[in-house]
């Protein structure tokens, strides 16, 4: 993404971003790929309590929709030899991750009603809720990014319509952790003086 993002500026340099940018994306590509397998090897491997799926499981729709918006940025990058012979293959790749990625969130979704509904672990505010509002805005952008440099109307629809899930999960979070600060605060403000601390 950033030798895209220097490409407008550097022109005399546009053949060596191109291949520094289609040598960087290729290797996430890679590297995410190896990471997935590693992932569903411990969910074959190994029983997945409800306890285990908390939300940073949500980074890895998050992964897949950054490897998106860098597809899409070379996608959008001026032509040289590298990206000529590449452009077709980076956009036909990025809108299969973006496939993924969709059909990841029903999943996570479930996981999540499994967790908290069907296991009946509260849903409250935990600091790694964060790792859950990052991939959703990511999927927001990735759609809009695909959307303009594939002529997709309707991922970019879904990726603009995205934004406001993203943000109404920012938000919530956000409340949570000051509810949650505010309790902490009132929590050792109102213990006595003289009681032993726990730290």
């Amino acid at each position: 993404m950033v030798a895209a993002g220097l490409e407008p500026i550097l022109p005399a340099h546009r053949q060596y971003l191109s291949i520094l940018a289609i040598f960087a994306w290729s290797l996430g590509v890679i590297l995410y790929a190896g990471c997935a397998a590693f992932v569903a090897l411990r969910a074959m491997l190994y029983p997945l309590r409800p306890q285990d799926l908390d939300p940073p499981y949500w980074v890895a729709m998050g992964a897949v929709a950054i490897t998106v918006v860098a597809g899409a940025r070379v996608i959008e990058m001026e032509n040289t030899p590298m990206i000529a012979v590449t452009r077709g293959v980076a956009a036909g790749l990025s809108v299969m991750f973006w496939c993924f990625a969709t059909w990841l969130i029903p999943v996570l979704i479930a996981a999540g009603v499994w967790r908290h509904f069907l296991h009946n672990i509260p849903l409250r505010y935990q600091p790694t809720l964060w790792s859950m509002v990052f991939p959703l805005g990511m999927y927001s952008v990735a759609g809009m990014y695909l959307g303009r440099a594939n002529k997709l109307p309707v991922v970019e629809w879904i990726g603009s319509a995205w934004f406001w899930v993203a943000l109404t999960a920012w938000v919530l979070t956000a409340v949570g952790m000051i509810v949650s600060i505010t309790k902490d605060i009132r929590r050792r403000h109102d213990r006595p003086a003289d009681a032993p601390s726990h730290c």
